[in-house]
């Protein structure tokens, strides 16, 4: 039993998902250590491949093969480079097939295929449609260099290959349901709404189809998620240099009021300096007034202190009153 954060589940899933890988690749897609949970994926990978096969009774069925197609869109230049390399090889119908090169499918349609141990892409001249099949489950990096080497090789330029493999979009997912024998038959009622049909063409007598796309509406709603992500970095440098001006408008506005403050400040300390010594000098004014005035009236309080003093007899007066 392996123990951790669901660990088994993601097994189990990755094999109920992918049930041809290995268990080297379950590891590496899931980033386990191979020495530790190898035995332990090939094990899953058996209880899963009877699960698939309908060899236990009582369960429930589940997707016999996975398929995810990829799509990408060429411009005709391209598709013209890929079809002067791929008629190099025109190999029959039994003749065996080119691996990593490009050729052309002995088919009605004559489109350009290319397979290699990552992926198969098959471009349609016609359309100039191309559809990439997975090999194995790859990390979207991994397809879009597994897609720009195929592309290379057709003679495409490396910065057009880098451009065209930032274009790749996930077109639709195949799975096969074994069921028994069934009726052929089609539903695409929920294809515009959810982007699934479902159906038994014949080419599988015991099983059912499923093909899931992506809706109608989830592209507009992408490109409108995406061109709401370009323009909110432009509203908001927008918003950032009006609302740098009226910082700048502020800042100029308060540095004028600053040198008005320190004006007015210093105005007012002249001012103020010479109301001072104004007072200064009224105070020594008034305090020699108030000493003047202390003197006289300390002059004036000794005068009516003072006895009158009797006047000198003339010797007139004198003789007479001695006389008398």
């Amino acid at each position: 039993m392996v123990e951790g954060e669901g660990v088994t589940e993601r097994i189990k899933l990755f094999f109920f998902s992918y049930p041809h890988s290995s268990a080297k690749q379950c590891c590496e897609m899931l980033g386990l250590n191979y020495k530790k949970y190898g035995s332990f994926c090939r094990k899953v990978k058996s209880q899963t491949k009877k699960l698939l096969e309908g060899n236990v009774q009582g369960r429930l069925h589940v997707p016999l093969r996975h398929r995810e197609e990829l799509r990408l869109g060429l411009v005709g230049d391209v598709v013209d480079s890929v079809e002067f390399e791929a008629l190099k090889r025109r190999p029959g119908k039994s003749d065996p097939k080119p691996f990593d090169e490009w050729y052309v499918a002995p088919n009605r349609n004559r489109m350009m295929l290319l397979r290699n141990d990552y992926l198969t892409i098959r471009v349609f001249p016609r359309s100039g449609t191309c559809r990439i099949l997975l090999a194995k489950p790859m990390p979207h990096d991994w397809v879009k260099v597994a897609v720009q080497n195929a592309l290379f090789k057709a003679g495409v330029d490396l910065k057009d290959c880098e451009k065209i493999s930032q274009t790749i979009e996930a077109d639709t997912r195949h799975r096969i349901f074994k069921v028994g024998p069934v009726t052929p038959f089609k539903v695409d009622h929920y294809k515009p709404s959810l982007g699934l049909t479902v159906l038994a063409d014949g080419s599988h007598p015991e099983h059912i189809e499923t093909l899931e796309d992506w809706p109608p509406w989830v592209k507009a709603f992408i490109t409108a998620v995406d061109a709401l992500r370009t323009d909110l970095p432009r509203d908001m440098n927008k918003v950032a240099s009006s609302f740098a001006e009226s910082m700048e408008q502020h800042l100029k506005i308060i540095e004028e009021s600053l040198k008005l403050i320190e004006t007015f400040r210093k105005e007012s300390d002249a001012r103020s300096q010479a109301v001072v010594e104004a007072m200064n000098r009224v105070a020594e004014e008034l305090s020699a007034m108030s000493k003047l005035l202390v003197t006289l009236l300390r002059r004036q309080r000794r005068r009516s202190k003072a006895k009158p003093k009797p006047k000198k007899k003339s010797r007139w007066q004198k003789f007479k009153e001695r006389f008398r």
